[in-house]
């Protein structure tokens, strides 16, 4: 495995190949700067004790995907484009056994009319609650689109404090959720086009 401190993930060009890791992967944060993608594969755990920040300024950010055939467990995650035009989000994508954060997986568009990317969490964990979180938010800004959310536990429940899929002007994000069981303080959605989509 690999017990690092920051990662840093941020070529020019972008970065296509991911960080693969046979055993567990152990680090404080990671970032791409928004001008790569964030992909980190692990046989074992993943834990990130802070964030993994690819956000961006004046421009698109790019994805952060985290894959695990254990445990993932993070600070958060974020990939906000901001800027005074309308750029897009990074998506995010987190798959593993279990999936926990302490903080706020963030795809919002911050920027004027900046659409929110979109977020999608799988865990095939088989007992207990296999997603567990603080606060998801993929919120559009001005004309911009807010990101839809998928959640998938098909064995096991899921647990997340708040939701958030707004836009202001733009369409409002959907929810699609499967699996045994949601536990879900708080959903905030638009009118104008959010739709939730749950079955177990």
């Amino acid at each position: 495995g690999i017990n690092v401190g920051n990662i840093v993930l941020a070529t020019p060009a972008g970065l296509a190949a991911p960080l693969v890791v046979d055993g567990a992967l152990s680090a404080a944060a990671v970032t791409g700067s928004g001008v790569s993608n964030v992909s980190l594969v692990a046989n074992g755990n993943i834990t990130v004790t802070g964030n993994i920040d690819n956000t961006r300024n004046d421009a698109n950010s790019n994805d952060i995907n985290v894959m695990s055939n254990a445990a993932v467990a993070l600070g958060g995650a974020t990939t906000g484009a901001s800027g005074l035009n309308g750029f897009r989000s990074g998506s995010i994508s987190l798959i593993g056994s279990s999936i926990a954060w302490t903080g706020s997986i963030d795809a919002t568009g911050s920027g004027a009319s900046s659409t929110a990317g979109n977020i999608a969490l799988l865990a095939n964990g088989t007992t207990g609650t296999v997603i567990s979180g603080v606060d998801i938010r993929a919120n559009g800004n001005g004309g911009g689109y807010a990101g839809n959310l998928s959640i998938l536990s098909p064995f096991a429940n899921t647990s997340i404090s708040s939701i958030s899929l707004t836009a202001t002007e733009g369409l409002g994000g959907n929810l699609t959720f499967i699996g045994e069981g949601l536990s879900l303080t708080g959903l905030t959605a638009n009118a104008n086009g959010s739709a939730l989509d749950v079955s177990s």
